[in-house]
């Protein structure tokens, strides 16, 4: 699962003469501010659940940089936001004949001005493409090979894709041509749960349970020539719910 909205700025400083005595702690917010926490104030809808009571989601969020804003889409939300200031956000709402924007844990990424877009599936999904998502105007591109939890990563002409979603397979990449979207690699397995080795995979509210944990919501970022592919466990349904990450000299490991 993944996160975001104001970074505080903390000016504290304290000066102690003897260990007593002690002056006011100043807090501002940045002016340009580049960190953000939850919640993002967001007008999310009620899913619609055919023949029964409706539940309020907007799971599985992802965030993309498209020119001078930032797009925002989340599961079962009707559409997708748009926000320059990542504090006041503007909802699309996109019909399903024009985008899948049902389907659970969509992935995005940026290329050639297009944003691209595809939603889990359990094989084959239409990937999508705009460049100009404000005005909600979509374009099929073609299908591929997207399962469940999909993410993409973009470095240089390659196309790296993450997924996974299960108490029992792993989290797997794949590399793709970043232009002709063909396969370049073959499926390897990144890694799966270890819950002998990290109590917080544990299932249950306090990680007592013995089964094994969902392993899920793969997110690739590269800082100074790390990578480091995160992911959650050990399910949605406890408060233990938490995020782990691996560290590699490359995007496919080790």
């Amino acid at each position: 699962m993944k996160k975001q909205l104001f970074m505080l700025l903390a000016c504290t400083s304290f000066l102690w003469t003897g260990c007593q005595q002690e002056k006011e702690i100043h807090a501002r917010i940045a002016e340009s501010p580049k960190t953000f926490c939850n919640p993002v104030n967001l007008d999310y809808r009620f899913m619609v659940i055919e023949g029964g009571d409706g539940i309020r989601e907007a799971a599985d969020p992802v965030v993309v940089p498209y020119r001078d804003m930032y797009l925002l889409f989340a599961s079962k939300s009707s559409g997708y936001w748009y926000s320059k200031d990542f504090v006041n956000w503007d909802h699309v709402i996109i019909p399903d004949t024009v985008l899948p924007v049902e389907d659970y844990a969509p992935a995005l990424f940026v290329h050639n001005d297009y944003v691209y877009y595809v939603g889990s599936t359990h094989g084959k999904g239409m990937l999508y493409r705009s460049n100009d998502p404000v005005a909600g105007r979509w374009e099929p591109v073609r299908e591929i090979w997207s399962y469940w939890d999909p993410a993409f990563y973009v470095e240089g002409d390659n196309l790296y894709m993450y997924y996974g979603c299960s108490p029992i397979d792993p989290i797997h990449a794949r590399v793709l041509d970043l232009n002709t979207l063909e396969e370049k690699s073959e499926v390897i397995d990144c890694l799966n749960s270890d819950k002998e080795h990290h109590g917080w995979e544990r299932t249950g509210e306090q990680n007592e349970l013995p089964r094994r944990p969902y392993i899920e919501g793969a997110w690739m970022t590269e800082h100074n020539g790390r990578y480091y592919l995160q992911y959650a466990g050990p399910g949605t349904e406890w408060k233990s719910y938490a995020d782990g990450v691996y560290v590699g000299d490359t995007p496919m490991g080790p």
